[in-house]
This record gives C-alpha cells, sequence and structure tokens, in this order.
C-alpha cells in the first residue's frame, strides 16, 4: 500500500495545485498554543499528504497526530478514529470531528460518540442527505469562534453530563 502512495504522490505537483493557506496555518498554531490537541485524520496516503501540507504551508509539529490511510484503515472504518483518539491520549468521546462528509466521516464519529462539526461546504447543499451533527459551520475559519461557544456551554452545564470536554480537536 505504501508504494502505491508513493507513486500517486510522486504523480501529484501540490504547489501547482494547491495555494499556501497562511491563514489556516495560523489558526491551526493558535489552536495548538491554547492547548488543543490536533490530529488530522485522512483517506489520503502519507507521501501525498506530506506534500498537501507543506503546499499549504502546515507544519507537521501542528499536529499531535496524522493518521493516513498509510497506518491506518480507510473513513468510515472506527479503527483510524480510535487511533486518533488514542494517540492523543483521551477517550473518543472527549474529541471533536470535523468532517465535510456526513456517510464517510460524521457517522462514524457519532457512533463513538464524539462532538462532530460538519464543514458544510456549499449552503446550497441540501441539508436533508447529510444527516445530522452536533454542530455546522460553512468555514474551516469558524473552528476557534465555535470552539468558545462549546467551551463556555460546557462550562455554564458543568453539573450536567449532557456537556462532555473537548479540548481535544480531530481536523480533517
Amino acid at each position: 500500500r505504501l508504494q502505491f502512495y508513493r507513486e500517486m504522490a510522486a504523480m501529484v505537483t501540490c504547489k501547482e495545485l494547491i495555494k499556501k493557506d497562511v491563514k489556516l496555518a495560523k489558526m491551526l498554531k493558535q489552536l495548538h498554543a491554547q492547548g488543543y490537541k490536533l490530529g488530522l485524520l485522512t483517506n489520503t496516503g502519507r507521501p501525498l499528504v506530506e506534500k498537501i501540507l507543506e503546499a499549504l504551508g502546515i507544519s507537521f509539529e501542528t499536529f499531535d497526530v496524522l493518521a493516513t490511510s498509510t497506518e491506518t484503515e480507510l473513513k468510515p472504518s472506527e479503527e483510524p478514529y480510535i487511533y486518533i483518539a488514542k494517540k492523543l491520549g483521551v477517550p473518543p468521546q472527549d474529541c471533536a470531528y470535523v468532517g465535510d462528509r456526513y456517510e464517510m466521516e460524521i457517522e462514524t464519529a457519532e457512533k463513538l460518540d464524539m462532538i462532530t462539526i460538519m464543514l458544510r461546504q456549499s449552503m446550497l447543499e441540501d441539508s436533508s442527505k447529510r444527516g445530522c451533527s452536533d454542530y455546522t459551520i460553512s468555514s474551516i475559519y469558524e473552528i476557534p469562534s465555535l470552539l468558545k461557544k462549546v467551551s463556555a456551554a460546557q462550562d455554564k452545564f458543568k453539573q450536567n453530563s449532557f456537556w462532555r470536554v473537548t479540548k481535544h480537536v480531530q481536523a480533517h
């Protein structure tokens, strides 16, 4: 499998296809500096992920753990979600998962009782085809403000078991 991913990565010229995203890199660094543990879970092989992150201007050190299809089973299997949580040192229910596909990503995170954040790529998408997530955002850059709201709500309702601790974020 690794050989396949190496060959695929060699064929793709990410720097020509993907623009550097200084805003995203800064946001992830800030979340990490605030104490959030960050994991990246992707069905892409590690060699290509390395090229994509480099093109985006995001360093590996930004993430506490990377789980690619080189190391784990593919989503929607529960195995990579559990792998990430274990590597972060937290139970799955203490994680928030951000994804843009319900059946392929969010549904599995829900089964594991993770807090789910659906990244809705287009406001025109048919929401009836997506299922439900705990939260929906239209831009990845909304994550910090959403996490503040979730944390504030958790602090307010600490006595209730309804709210889960989410000082751990998995970004896709």
